[in-house]
């Protein structure tokens, strides 16, 4: 069930009351000290809110320089286009399948924020997302009265990056580049740098880089949405999913009392679902449901699902190494496959003995020359510790005798995604066009591109 994440240190509430004097500009005799606090940090798909950049995951803490933390509040955030660097916030679409899309959660954000000086490491970054995503969910905010913990900490020679700053003056930096933790190390280092402050009774919002004050009278007011999914229940959800088919597979009979003809017809339609690297839960109840009609038992499924893994796992073995791209994959797929995850451990790390490969197999050249082909996402792909960029992958591709497009229409035969749940504006074009999807790693396998 998705449930807002918002943890109390101390009983008080979000909204404000409208007792706070309305004032456009920094108050000068008003001390630093005084204001309450919001700790922001945003992860992004990209560095530009005009390029369509969108946020990903929002962590926000409550705070004062004087009393420590108030509250927190955490979500992800459904971009509803491509992840862009996932190497850099660590999500994928798995992990985004169940995050509710910025419209749904900005009351939460604009009942944390509206009586609230934000603060945040390079602010300009992140407030800048911030009106964006408020101006995509049509809501109307003024300005955001914002300090930056870069510039503080720069004038003190304490370094640039979070990190850096973080072990410069001994503040605990745990879970960097998810938004709940750099907000906690952001709400760190500004009370650590205020009481550092010799003339702590000078400091004001304007003399710290803070050109307005805050003004709740000016900001909507809306009910909160109790949408929020953190981390770890969007890992729990994702899990649940990969799970679906086993569970399926659970409740067919035990034992049949003959063995059906047809079990190449479910390893291939197993297999063609697989080919994106994602099981989608209508795919899941379809391959239970043929199972059911051809009288498979529960054995022969998960025998036929190990087979299929063994048959994945020689192929990755064929060049003696599993690369981190395919053992990426085999857990994937094994987890999926409902295989027990010593199995999937123990067949990427244990050479097999390994058997020339079969007719139907992937081996390289298997898609056939002429064959269209598109590429969406951040290529995950290294070789030799290089990553494989776009244009490399254009020449693999025309090397292999395939034809590269830069945009999905009909006419196009395979989209390659570097993520299986891609959300990017291709992968959503070429679904509705019923277009072959496939998984990275597949592709690499299939045009015989060893990667790291």
């Amino acid at each position: 069930m998705l449930r807002k994440f918002l943890r109390r240190t101390q009983p008080r509430a979000l909204l404000p009351t409208a007792s706070r004097p309305e004032v456009a500009a920094v108050l000068h005799g008003r001390s630093l000290g005084e204001y309450q606090f919001a700790a922001l940090d945003l992860e992004t798909t990209g560095l530009f809110p005009q390029a369509h950049d969108r946020v990903v995951e929002v962590g926000i803490v409550l705070f004062t320089l004087d009393g420590g933390i108030q509250d927190e509040y955490e979500t992800l955030v459904n971009p509803s286009r491509d992840l862009g660097a996932q190497h850099i916030h660590g999500l994928s679409m798995a992990d985004l399948a169940h995050a509710p899309p910025f419209a749904d959660v900005s009351p939460d954000v604009v009942a944390a924020l509206r009586d609230r000086v934000v603060v945040a490491h390079n602010s300009r970054f992140d407030v800048g997302f911030l009106a964006a995503e408020f101006q995509h969910a049509g809501i109307d905010t003024p300005e955001l009265p914002h300090l930056c913990t870069m510039r503080l900490a720069a004038s003190e020679r304490l370094g640039r990056r979070l990190p850096e700053i973080c072990a410069s003056i001994g503040v605990q930096h745990i879970d960097s580049h998810t938004a709940i933790g750099d907000a906690r190390a952001v709400a760190a280092v500004m009370t650590r740098w205020y009481r550092a402050q010799s003339a702590q009774a000078s400091l004001t919002l304007r003399s710290c880089g803070c050109s307005c004050e805050p003004r709740p009278d000016l900001w909507p007011t809306l009910s909160t949405s109790e949408r929020a999914v953190v981390r770890s229940e969007a890992s729990r959800l994702a899990a649940l999913e990969r799970d679906y088919l086993s569970r399926l597979v659970s409740a067919l009979p035990m034992e049949t009392g003959s063995v059906s003809p047809n079990e190449a017809g479910y390893l291939d339609l197993l297999e063609r679902a697989l080919d994106d690297r994602y099981l989608s839960l209508e795919e899941a109840r379809e391959l239970a449901a043929f199972a059911e009609s051809d009288g498979l038992s529960t054995a022969t499924v998960r025998g036929l699902h190990r087979q299929l893994f063994e048959s994945l796992t020689n192929v990755a073995w064929h060049d003696g190494v599993v690369s981190s791209i395919e053992a990426a994959d085999l857990r994937l797929v094994g987890q999926f496959l409902g295989l027990p995850e010593s199995l999937i451990e123990v067949a990427i790390k244990q050479a097999p003995d390994l058997r020339p490969l079969e007719s139907g197999e992937r081996e390289g050249g298997s898609i056939s020359p002429g064959t269209t082909v598109c590429f969406t996402g951040a290529l995950k792909a290294t070789i030799d510790g290089y990553a494989v960029t776009r244009e490399q992958a254009h020449e693999f591709a025309r090397g292999a005798g395939l034809v590269v497009l830069d945009s999905v229409t009909k006419k196009l035969e395979v989209l390659v995604v570097a993520d299986p749940q891609s959300a990017s504006g291709k992968a959503k074009k070429a679904r509705s066009y019923g277009t072959r999807i496939i998984a990275e790693a597949v592709f690499w396998q299939l045009i015989g591109i060893p990667v790291d």
